[in-house]
């Protein structure tokens, strides 16, 4: 209340709290996009990386797939960089997860740089599949 009311005030009565709307739709979009940018960027420079990726089920029923990528820098220091945490609505078919990693692999420039990918021990995760 303290902050609203020194913004409000500073402001000249022109202030306005956002909204729950505005929060989620344009400050969070905005921060993420100049986090991928940021990150893309560096992402430019790599020449080869390894790729780990994991799926589970949360308690409420909603798949997910993570995405993650390591590789090491010009300064040779590994780096772990977080890509993905998507949710997945259709079934979790290896041919699907499969075709989601791709996805997220082309969306970041990195499908000809992923030497080996791994994943957990998950049944749809088998060499014919992924």
């Amino acid at each position: 209340m303290i902050i609203y009311r020194f913004c409000y005030e500073i402001s000249g009565g022109q202030y306005e709290v956002p909204t729950y709307d505005k929060i989620s739709n344009k400050i969070l979009n905005d921060m993420y996009d100049r986090v991928k940018r940021k990150i893309a960027n560096e992402l430019a420079s790599v020449e080869v990386c390894g790729v780990t990726t994991d799926g589970w089920t949360s308690r409420q029923c909603f798949g997910y797939l993570s995405l993650t990528i390591h590789y090491v820098n010009e300064a040779f220091k590994l780096v772990t960089r977080t890509l993905a945490i998507k949710n997945i609505t259709e079934s979790q078919t290896g041919e699907k997860i499969k075709s989601k990693i791709v996805s997220l692999l082309n969306e970041w420039g990195l499908l000809d740089k992923a030497e080996c990918i791994t994943t957990d021990n998950g049944m749809v995760c088998n060499s014919e599949n992924i």
